[in-house]
């Protein structure tokens, strides 16, 4: 998880920033509901304006007539429009041909499924740009990390995402659908402290600093004892915010105890932020001392976790409930099977294509990948060599 002071109210370097630390989070607007537009250029746009659930896309039936991304995906085969929310709504398929028919590919000039690919291609393109600039522009490798769906509709672009982003492994939750709900139910408690005293570490202030990690110490302990966390439930981390001499921008560096007994603390600290910011910049400075600004002090209750585990099914099996006709970029259609996933039993591996079908989200396996049935019914997929 990425920490920022940097937070903003409204658009980035156009709005506000409060100097307010917070967790570092982008998000644009790419969901189902995002509307396909043709700009006065001539080019095919997706987002930001929305459908919204009212009346929401065509294929909801409730008038709209502008395609978005679900039209598109149900289009292409990706969404049953019988199993829509588990089945308990019906999609309209010939309204979202409509839509993408008389708004995208008329004016384009280009086929229905052509014109349903480009617009999934563009919101997930506007997805990959997104994390691009919280990874490859801050020194973190996306080859090197495991990247989850969320949302009702992550399940459908993250393999396509992660092709992009040539990652190998992708996590959809089972309640991808209901992610940051589920995240709200499941997170521990944390919050933060900090103190502002500028130090530097070639003239370092003892004193003055573990004073201030002690003040700090001390409200992580009145905290705990507010909420009433249990002893072998508190965890607490200790942290700077440090730049080299005249810079702008802070890095932030964990400190490896909650105080600086000895120079060898100092150094370990210096240690720290050089290969940080090697990481981040690709450039470090080995023997230049540095400025610190923020002392910081998280503190984390640990709550405990109900299980997710899912019981099998007795009806368990590796038989699909159909095989219809499913497009992935192409005006030729692949035979794809349908597989309900609340039947399917932990470790079957299922090869693309083909789509899982969960009642709050629908999971496309991508040519190329396969997905394994986890023991709490989530899915792993992974790339084929």
């Amino acid at each position: 998880m990425k920490f920022t002071r940097e937070t903003w109210i409204g658009e980035q370097y156009t709005g506000h920033m409060t100097g307010l630390s917070a967790v570092d989070i982008k998000n644009i607007g790419a969901g189902g509901g995002s509307i396909a537009w043709i700009d006065s250029g001539g080019l095919l746009r997706v987002g930001p304006q929305s459908a919204k659930s009212f009346p929401g896309p065509a294929c909801y039936g409730q008038g709209g007539t502008k395609a978005t991304v679900t039209d598109a995906s149900v289009v292409l085969g990706h969404i049953d429009p019988d199993y829509f929310l588990g089945g308990r709504i019906r999609l309209d398929h010939g309204a979202a041909v409509r839509a993408i028919t008389d708004n995208i590919a008329k004016p384009l000039g280009i086929s229905l499924y052509k014109a349903a690919h480009a617009i999934l291609a563009i919101a997930t393109d506007n997805m990959v740009n997104a994390i691009r600039s919280i990874t490859v522009n801050e020194g973190l490798d996306p080859r090197q990390s495991l990247l989850i769906a969320g949302g009702g509709a992550g399940g459908m672009t993250i393999g396509r995402i992660a092709e992009l982003l040539d990652a190998d492994r992708v996590l959809v939750p089972r309640t991808a659908g209901a992610l940051s709900a589920s995240g709200g139910l499941f997170s521990d408690i944390v919050t933060e402290f900090s103190v502002s005293r500028r130090a530097d570490t070639r003239n370092f202030d003892y004193d003055g600093i573990n004073a201030d990690l002690a003040k700090l110490d001390a409200q992580i302990d009145t905290f705990f004892e507010r909420i009433g966390t249990p002893e072998d439930q508190q965890f607490r981390e200790f942290f700077v915010e440090a730049r080299y001499p005249h810079q702008v921008w802070e890095l932030d560096v964990p400190l490896r105890g909650s105080r600086f007994t000895s120079r060898d603390d100092v150094e370990a600290m210096i240690e720290g932020f050089h290969a940080a910011h090697e990481r981040v910049f690709a450039v470090s400075e080995p023997g230049q001392g540095l400025e610190c600004i923020y002392w910081k002090a998280r503190a984390i209750a640990r709550l405990p976790k109900p299980s997710l585990l899912r019981q099998s099914s007795a009806a368990a099996g590796a038989e699909p409930l159909s095989v219809t006709d499913a497009w992935f970029g192409s005006d030729t259609p692949e035979k794809t099977p349908r597989y309900d996933g609340p039947s399917l039993a932990e470790g079957m591996v299922l090869k693309g294509p083909c789509v899982i079908q969960e009642p709050t989200t629908t999971v496309v396996v991508f040519p190329g990948w396969n997905a394994l049935v986890l023991h709490n019914g989530d899915y792993m997929m992974t790339k084929e060599a």
